[in-house]
């Protein structure tokens, strides 16, 4: 994946057109312009660039850097912007995985896909997300996935159903987890249905904070719909999670096989942290807090909460997933999101995260043994 500023996109972006003037079929130039029109917000290209890529072959493959590859992994991909799949590629060990990306697209079949010639591996590996735009990749990914007899990573169907409406379900009569009801409505049922209390809505489908806002009156409501128009949205009630210091803190867990590990945490005076837009970079205090956290995730999640952990990870039926939680006032776990797609990476700033590499290693050497465990049927898939 490349990386850089604006500035460094504009340039690899017009390096990567120069080469396919001089070669119109450059697979190499259609992948990393996927990438980059990305990175410059231009889905629409970089959907167009890897369709182009994928013309000769579905599959596009990455070797392991030491060879004989440890474990061989056909991972399942959606013809989609990142946010459509996992992205193992930032978390797979790539010195001992050889990973055979097959891009699957909405206008492939059960027909289409079994003619593709697929290449020797040892165990597939689901990487599409759960939207509601890819329910159909999914289901036809599922049956594919069930023909290919290997064992499977990360099920489709499973994953089909960690929708944000469907989850709290599973956590409904649970004293240690905390999950808020969520609806999914359409805007005029959002409109006419009476606002008692703060709630936070989001279009379906939305990612990243994208459209996500707390309303707190009708008027807001009406506001928020014509501001934000979508053919369904999740509402949930607001819960006020701050501490007692009066700042917010949520929390990203990784489970790797039933066992959690600490990733993140950020904090922030408002109520809507995403790791990037919270001050950790300008607060030391903050850091060290974090770091803390991420050496001993017993240190916070350590009692009732430990057993939250426990409920989720055998309330979730898959082998690679994250939570983003907090403590609720009460003591409880509150959770956010279950999401086998969450981002997981080691390119934070050295300089001012280097505490947070152990803790991404740690993810990263749990999953490499986890899939060489069930490619050679020492591990069961979950």
């Amino acid at each position: 994946m490349i990386r850089g500023g604006a500035i460094d996109a504009q340039e690899a972006r017009r390096l990567a057109y120069a080469l396919l003037r001089r070669e119109p079929n450059s697979r190499e130039a259609h992948l990393r312009l996927y990438e980059i029109e990305q990175m410059l917000g231009n889905t629409d290209a970089a959907i167009a660039n890897l369709r182009r890529a994928l013309t000769g072959s579905r599959i596009v493959t990455y070797p392991a850097k030491r060879e004989p590859a440890a474990v061989r992994v056909l991972a399942l991909y959606r013809v989609a912007p990142w946010e459509g799949n996992t992205p193992f590629e930032l978390v797979v060990d790539e010195d001992r995985t050889t990973v055979h990306r097959l891009y699957i697209d909405e206008d492939d079949d059960e027909v289409s896909l079994a003619r593709i010639a697929l290449p020797e591996f040892d165990v597939v590996l689901n990487a599409i997300a759960e939207s509601d735009r890819a329910r159909k990749v999914l289901r036809l990914a599922g049956s594919f996935a069930a023909n290919l007899h290997k064992p499977v990573i990360n099920p489709p169907r499973l994953v089909s159903e960690l929708t944000r409406n469907q989850v709290p379900a599973r956590f409904g009569g649970s004293k240690n987890v905390y999950t808020p009801g969520v609806f999914r409505v359409t805007g005029p049922q959002l409109i006419d249905r009476p606002v008692s209390m703060s709630v936070v809505v989001r279009p379906v489908g939305s990612q990243a904070g994208v459209g996500l806002a707390k309303v707190d009156n009708a008027q807001q409501m009406q506001a928020y719909v014509a501001a934000n128009p979508a053919d369904m949205y999740y509402a949930m009630p607001f819960v006020d999670y701050r501490s007692a210091d009066g700042l917010y803190r949520k929390y990203r867990i990784m489970f790797v096989g039933r066992k959690p590990y600490a990733y993140h945490m950020a904090i922030s005076p408002n109520w809507m942290i995403h790791y990037y837009n919270a001050p950790m970079a300008e607060n030391a205090w903050m850091r060290e807090e974090e770091a803390r956290f991420l050496d001993d995730l017993g240190s916070v999640f350590s009692g009732r909460l430990a057993a939250a952990l426990e409920e989720i990870a055998a309330a979730i039926p898959l082998t690679y997933f994250g939570i983003d939680c907090a403590v609720e006032p009460g003591g409880r776990l509150l959770l956010f999101e279950v999401d086998a797609a969450m981002l997981v990476h080691g390119t934070d700033d050295p300089e001012l995260f280097g505490y947070k590499v152990a803790a991404f290693k740690s993810v990263q050497t749990a999953l490499a043994a986890t899939i060489e465990g069930i490619a050679a049927g020492t591990i069961a898939v979950r």
